[in-house]
Order: C-alpha cells, then structure tokens, then sequence
C-alpha cells in the first residue's frame, strides 16, 4: 500500500505541459498585474515556453536585460542559484530564500525564473544591501 501511495502522490506532483499535454512542464512563467496584485501562472515544457515567449511581445520585451536563473539548492537561510544567460557572471549565485519568497518565486530545487539584470537587486537578493534601490 506504501508504494501504490508513493506512485500516486509523484504523479500528483508531476505537472504536464498546459500547451502539448504531452511533456513535462519544467518552465513555469508567472505574470503578475501589478494593479490588481494577481498572479497568472502558466506551466510549459521548454518547447512549448520558447513558442510562448516568442508570441508575446510584451515577454519577448521584457526578456530583454533579464537574467535566467535555476534554483540549485536551498535552504531555510540560504538559496543556491545557477546563472543560466543574461550576464557575464556565468556560475552560480548564493542568495537570502527569504528574498526570493518577497518576489513570488517558489524556491524549489529545479524552479527556473528571471529577474532583471540591476545591480542593486542582485545585491538585495544576495544579502549585500538592505534595499534594492
């Protein structure tokens, strides 16, 4: 009985590309409308995200200057980052998991996200300011 629970219970948590219905959804893209405060979360696999993307104008802008981050590790204090493009600083950053919680972003092992390249948050997000700005 384990098991059989064990395999349902990876399966719930396995999520499905919303496009293909096919691939697992490894891309997950949240949109938040500033004014209202509500989160659109969409969940594709890298395929179907690159197709996305490049539909939205308004992603495809705003792809412009960020820098494409995977959560390697973490923590309760600490979260382990792997630079994936978007900056000469290739390699892997340590930032405060409380940060990352501040800016909606789910810091589980795999989670893939942007942020935009400025320094005063990139120095916020690792702990070095008390402010980004």
């Amino acid at each position: 009985m384990a098991q059989l629970t064990l395999a349902l219970w990876r399966d719930a948590v396995r999520m499905i590309c919303q496009d293909c219905q096919r691939k697992e959804a490894t891309v997950h893209i949240t949109t938040i409308d500033h004014r209202s405060n509500d989160r659109i979360e969409r969940h594709f696999c890298p395929q179907c995200a690159d197709a996305f993307r490049s539909a939205d104008p308004m992603l495809r802008l705003a792809g412009e200057g960020m820098i494409d981050l995977r959560v390697m590790d973490v923590s309760p204090e600490r979260t382990l980052l792997k630079v994936l493009v978007g900056t000469s600083d290739l390699g892997n950053w340590e930032v405060l998991t409380s940060r990352l919680r501040q800016l909606h972003v789910d810091p589980s092992v795999g989670t893939e996200f942007s942020i935009q390249r400025d320094d005063g948050w990139i120095e916020w997000l690792k702990g070095q300011r008390e402010s980004p700005e």
